[in-house]
């Protein structure tokens, strides 16, 4: 092999690449795209709303671009690796007569070092005009590691592997057009379903790999990334290798192929150790955690003692934390403890266990389990004292437990790392669930999540660090002494931070309040510099009114607001007086100032003809101020997030700060109650009570909790390996969810609310038992039995039916009322619960649509429903009603929140006014009618179109099975027909239909009924217009929907009828009267059409005419 002859064939290769037309169009196409995008991001040029999570994170724009350009560089890459081998061929034909002075080595890899060389210049390119606009456009430092670690880690080993994958094909093709076709395919199939499959192994392209950068801890790449990336940089090299085996072309050297063949297999060789690594790190990883979940799982109902007093001093250096622990425990047990069941984390090796007397005591250790076996029992009612010596690092397995597979999760373009703690010498982050000092019982345990153990303790942290200008944070009152101490009163853990942080601090009303950012944050103080006089005001109007809303006080003297690596933040973001944000606030888009002022100054028409009156600067930063602490401090994180479950999607909500670790309501036979208490909490705590959107998604985790529940009982869904996280949150949930509104009712809104706010003061920082909270049920007798049930016995659900809902206008008094009547069966042997929300509309009989800091007009009632009755409810309003939302809570309803729009309404002179509830007899109405719906035997599909390809099927033969009911896609229906939910539709408990994309006619759905009397019948199909219209298209109208061709078979023979889509009222609408006799009557629906939208297919309706 002869560099110079590598060299030589890749000069005069470059200078043919770099006149190729396609090269050049490519390229300028790619620019243009990467330009223009940067140019829609950057609110200083076209005063658009910025994209924070973009230009938040400070490698967000070069990794934007490298990422585009590392995807579509793919093509690029095919096109010129097998042009060249196409080019090669047509010189071949000549090869008979000599040889060319160069081995095949030297000749691919000439060739294969051109192509990389003018792709270098392309990403040149690329981060050049990155690292214009992060100088010029966006503010931001630059991170000049970013332009050096994403090319080599994101779009080297691509761009080497897909070359060499070229290279191999076009050898075995033998045709450009076709190799070019079959790369297409599999770069697609990559990234739409292979990329994220098997432990993200297929993903050559790196869009499921995590390369996220915090400027606190600067890049945090796991281990089994940089195997990732180099087996795929190794696999292209073999492949390189492997061509220039494969090459039709003569040697000078007999043994120049053979020595190649051999490299070739070596390179293999090393690439199939990196791949099995890879998976090897990535599965050693996965089954460590399943180890500590099982540990936990067999050690979670050992009793264990409470830990009431913690004196603990701590040294940092480097990456290592030593410390001392002296714990008081107590033993609340009625029976003597013959050893203490504790937990520390992993990391950290345990040195040695003392008594209070200094004797060294027995302990045994098994991964993050700790038990101490005392000299002697600890009877009951009495204390002992460990000291506990312990030293090392740290690692995240415990707060990983709750999802084993989440290791990552994306802002907008980027895959960032979950880590929820660090331990560096430059930067610490310790969460109190990750168990830096030994805790009671065994942490969080997945098959039985509710034994969790939650205890309240007093804290003296004394706190040491080698780290140069380094801020120690903590909880408790802090002293200037170093070490530096920190001493607080029962809290129910205690976090560690230490790092360079600049502090913005005050002091209000007793209250300290501070904000810690990294030194080169500071991006909000210049938005409010006109708030210096008014700040102390805003801050405390909105504690106060949070605490009104929520009627508890806030439980600490301090209130911090902490910058943290992007990294941990998304989990463990509320620690006893602090809340914990992601670096640059970059998960949510109101901390955007600068685009946010653009783009409200542009929707004022700045500059224009109607430019309205400038708004006073103070007033805007006000607004600007509310805005993002609502943001904020109610979890409202942005839409370009993967988000999981209640905590992550509300990871910095304020009301996390008022219960978590404050309160804990003790009910060992009821252990969903906590949960569902906080949850109770936090649905008050909303400014949109009773409010929902549409359900357009499909079934909500709430209703799939219910249906869960209807089959399994809690503890057998906690225990189901194959049930998604967030259905068991939600089943936890649901547990208790009834019970405190059936509470809220029996005893009154403000009463409960003062009832509950006044136990829960008496208990902050202890364990509020279950019996103290029901003590005042004695008096009221009400009986709570039918939503009180243990957790191992099946949950017996009410269902209802819900119909005649009508709003009247009537006169009472003389003055305009408005009459809500509906009534309500609930055929099930439990007692049941509805609570209907109230909105009114506005002016012009207009919904009103609420705005930040406005008032909520929603009237909120409850309705208690007997088992096996059926009522009538009414409510006289003052206000017109627009909207109503039934929640069912626990129920067999599906949806479980069911929603009534009054469009118009009526005026009835001779109604009377009626408020309450009274019995209605269950009996027949006398008026002959059937009704079939698509969840009745009756009903059944036709279809003739396979869904998923065999690729597709192949591709997800790992996928579960999917729900029954798909979200309503009407923007893009499916080919065969899908079940969907929504309220609207008909049906006893589940208001469903199916849907389907217009088509040629093929498929099909029929109605069934038996006609058990002959004689005329009205026939009507039932039909949801707020479900019809949502696939129109804006400035569409109902005339360019689809029409719908029914075709009704009676005894006169069959008739095909066209409903025009325009023609269609809500609910049920007239197809026609037809003469049937005694037998089958069916109708057909097909999906022929041609308009927008989607074809739905609900009920229909035979009512027989009287003789």
């Amino acid at each position: 092999m002869s560099l110079h002859h590598i060299l030589t064939v890749a000069r005069f290769e470059v200078k043919i690449l770099f006149r190729s037309w396609f090269f050049r169009i490519y390229s300028l196409l790619l620019l243009f795209v990467l330009t223009f995008f940067n140019l829609v991001n950057s609110a200083t040029i076209l005063q658009t709303p910025n994209s924070w999570n973009f230009t938040g994170l400070a490698v967000g724009i070069p990794y934007f671009s490298l990422m585009a350009l590392n995807l579509s560089q793919g093509v690029l890459a095919i096109f010129l690796a097998s042009d060249f081998l196409k080019r090669d061929k047509k010189l071949d034909t000549t090869a008979v007569v000599y040889a060319r002075p160069m081995s095949n080595a030297d000749y691919v890899i000439g060739k294969t070092l051109s192509i990389l060389w003018v792709f270098m210049v392309l990403q040149a390119i690329v981060l050049a005009e990155s690292l214009l606009f992060h100088l010029f456009v966006y503010d931001r430092e630059v991170m000049w590691s970013a332009y050096i670690f994403l090319p080599l880690a994101l779009a080297l080993p691509s761009l080497v592997y897909i070359l060499g994958l070229s290279f191999v094909l076009m050898r075995l093709l033998r045709n450009q057009a076709v190799t070019f076709l079959v790369l297409l395919s599999y770069i697609i199939v990559t990234v739409w379903y292979l990329g994220g499959k098997y432990y993200n192994f297929f993903d050559y392209l790196a869009l499921h790999i995590p390369l996220g950068f915090s400027e606190f801890t600067s890049w945090t790449v796991t281990s089994d990334v940089l195997w990732q990336r180099a087996f795929y940089f190794v696999v292209g090299l073999g492949m390189i290798g492997l061509t220039a085996v494969l090459l039709d072309r003569l040697s000078e050297n007999v043994w120049a192929p053979r020595i190649s063949a051999v490299v070739t297999v070596a390179i293999f060789s090393v690439a199939g150790f990196l791949g099995f690594k890879y998976l090897d790190v990535t599965k050693g990883n996965l089954s460590r955690l399943e180890e500590t979940a099982k540990l936990n799982d067999e050690w979670v109902n050992k009793r264990v003692p409470t830990i009431t007093d913690y004196d603990i001093s701590v040294s940092h250096a480097g990456n290592t934390l030593q410390a001392t622990s002296e714990l008081t425990l107590a033993n609340n047990h009625a029976t003597a403890l013959k050893s203490y069941v504790l937990h520390l984390n992993s990391g950290l090796s345990v040195s040695e266990v003392k008594d209070q007397d200094g004797k060294s005591l027995e302990w045994n250790r098994e991964k993050h389990l700790l038990e101490v076996i005392p000299t002697k029992s600890l009877l009951p009612k009495t204390a002992d004292k460990l000291t506990i010596v312990y030293k090392g690092t740290i690692n995240d397995d415990l707060n990983r437990l709750k999802d084993f597979e989440k290791e990552s999760f994306r802002i907008l373009h980027q895959k960032i790392t979950y880590q929820y703690a660090f331990l560096q010498s430059d930067y610490v982050l310790l969460p109190s669930s990750i168990a830096w000092y030994p805790k009671a019982g065994v942490g969080y345990s997945p098959s039985y999540p509710l034994k969790e153990v939650q205890q309240f303790s007093s804290f003296q942290v004394n706190v040491e660090t080698e780290m140069p200008n380094a801020t120690v944070l903590t909880q408790g009152k802090s002293s200037e002494s170093n070490p530096q101490k920190f001493t607080s009163d029962r809290l129910g853990g205690m976090s560690l931070i230490i790092g360079e942080y600049t502090k913005i601090g005050k002091e209000i009303d007793g209250m300290e309040y501070a904000i810690y950012h990294h030194k080169k944050h500071d991006f909000f103080s210049k938005q409010f510099d006109l708030l210096t006089d008014t700040l102390d005001t805003e801050i405390t109007k909105y504690k106060s009114d949070f605490e009104a809303n929520l009627g508890l006080d806030y439980p600490y003297e301090r209130f911090s607001m902490v910058e943290i690596p992007i990294h941990a933040a998304l989990f463990g973001t509320t620690e006893a007086e602090q809340i914990w944000v992601g670096e640059m606030a970059a998960a949510y888009p109101m901390f955007d100032f600068k685009g946010f002022d653009k783009f409200r100054n542009r929707r004022r028409g700045s500059g224009g003809n109607n430019k309205e009156e400038e708004e006073d600067p103070k007033v805007a930063q006000v607004k600007l101020f509310r805005r993002a602490m609502n943001s904020l401090m109610k979890g409202m994180v942005g839409f370009n997030m993967e988000l999981g479950d209640e905590e992550e999607r509300n990871p910095t909500n304020l009301l996390n700060l008022f219960y978590k670790g404050v309160y804990y309501l003790d009910a060992p036979e009821l252990p969903y109650l906590n949960a569902s208490l906080q949850q109770y909490l936090k649905e008050e705590n909303q400014t949109d009570k009773g409010r929902r959107r549409w359900g357009w998604w499909g079934m909500t985790f709430s209703e799939k909790a219910n249906k869960k529940l209807q089959e399994n009982s809690l503890d057998q869904i906690l225990k189901d390996e194959d049930t998604e996280k967030d259905i068991k949150l939600y089943a936890i949930n649901a547990q208790g969810k009834m019970m405190f509104h059936m509470l809220k009712k029996e005893l009154g809104s403000e009463a409960f609310s003062s009832y509950l706010a006044n136990k829960l003061s008496d208990h902050q920082f202890q364990a509020l038992p279950i019996e103290s909270l029901m003590d005042t049920l004695d008096d009221s007798g009400l009986d709570m039995s039918d939503y009180l049930r243990p957790s191992d016995k099946k949950f017996e659900m009410p269902a209802y039916k819900i119909r005649e809902v009508e709003q009247h206008k009537i006169e009472v008094d003389e003055y305009e009322r408005f009459q809500i009547t509906m009534e309500i069966e609930n055929p099930t042997s439990v007692n049941g619960l509805l609570q209907i929300s109230l909105e009114p509309r506005g002016e012009g009989g207009r919904r009103r649509r609420r705005r930040d800091n406005d008032e909520d007009n929603t009237v909120v009632r409850y309705l208690k429903i007997p088992a096996n009755e059926k009522i009538k409810a009414g409510f006289v309003m003052n206000e017109q009603i627009g909207r109503m939302n039934v929640e069912t809570f626990v129920s067999k309803n599906i949806p479980s929140i069911l929603l009534y729009r009054f469009e118009k309404v009526e005026k009835n002179k001779d109604m009377k006014p009626f408020e309450g509830i009274v019995s209605l007899p269950k009996v027949n109405s006398g008026i002959t009618e059937i009704v079939v719906d698509n969840e009745d035997k009756g009903f059944s599909t036709y279809s003739n179109v396979q869904q998923a390809g065999l690729l597709e099927q192949w591709i997800n033969f790992d996928k579960k099975e999917n729900d029954k009911y798909k979200g309503l896609n009407a923007w893009n229906p499916p080919s065969v027909w899908e079940a969907t939910v929504l309220s609207g539709f008909y049906g006893d408990y589940i208001q469903s239909a199916f849907f389907i994309k217009p088509g040629k006619g093929e498929q099909k759905v029929s109605w069934e009924a038996e006609i058990e009397k002959r004689g005329t019948y009205e026939v009507y199909v039932h039909q949801n217009l707020t479900a019809k219209r949502r696939g129109r298209r804006r400035g569409s109208d109902d005339a360019k929907m689809s029409d719908y061709n029914y075709k009704v078979f009676h005894d006169d023979g069959e008739e095909e009828i066209t409903q025009r889509n325009d023609d269609f009222v809500d609910g049920w609408n007239y197809l026609g009267t037809f003469y049937y006799s005694e037998g089958k009557a069916k109708i057909e629906l097909s999906d022929e059409g041609s308009g927008e939208g989607a074809i739905i297919a609900d009920a229909v309706k035979w009512v027989r005419l009287q003789d």
